[in-house]
């Protein structure tokens, strides 16, 4: 799918691919192509998407970033906290907070918003949302991608996306969740 010259592709359980003019990321990407799009940026929101190094050398050129939540106990990714910042050739990408199980505090993951070619992206990945999730409305987010229909009503209201992408093909449910309050892509 294209969105305002971004490409964004659906790899399967909470991964994604986006790119815009050569500048590959990808989020989460636990299921790959057989011939993978080589990566600037590599992104995992919790240690239940976890990979290896060697599972994604595939996708590594030499100068790949590899960012990944605190949950992400791997020596090969940069831990990326809630609020971090980093711009890569123009492409902004900063931490959301989030958590993977009731436990805040023992549990810590992350989301990523990415702004890239003026297009702001939410990815909550395998993460629950912390109330502070509010901050991101006034970021003027232009697509979310879901990964959990159950909280998409609420990520809807609490971020206020332009438009979602539901992960893991929910199309129909996610519109009888969320009705006419928001663009299904």
């Amino acid at each position: 799918m294209r969105y305002n010259g971004v490409d964004i592709s659906y790899l399967g359980d909470t991964g994604f691919r986006i790119e815009q003019n050569g500048f590959v990321v990808y989020l989460d990407p636990a299921k790959l192509d057989s011939d993978p799009k080589k990566a600037d940026v590599v992104l995992m929101t919790s240690d239940r998407t976890s990979l290896k190094k060697q599972k994604l050398s595939g996708l590594l050129k030499d100068d790949t970033l590899l960012l990944a939540g605190p949950s992400v106990l791997d020596e090969d990714f940069c831990e990326m906290a809630g609020a971090d910042f980093i711009n890569q050739r123009g492409v902004e990408i900063r931490g959301v907070p989030g958590f993977v199980s009731n436990n805040i505090t023992k549990d810590m993951a992350v989301g990523f918003l990415i702004t890239m070619n003026g297009v702001k992206l939410y990815h909550p990945g395998n993460t629950n949302l912390i109330p502070n999730v509010v901050d991101l409305k006034a970021e003027g987010v232009d697509i979310a991608l879901l990964p959990d229909i159950d909280k998409a009503a609420y990520l809807v209201k609490e971020v206020g996306p332009k438009a979602v992408i539901p992960l893991n093909g929910h199309s129909d449910k996610l519109k009888k969740v969320l009705g006419s309050s928001v663009k299904i892509l």
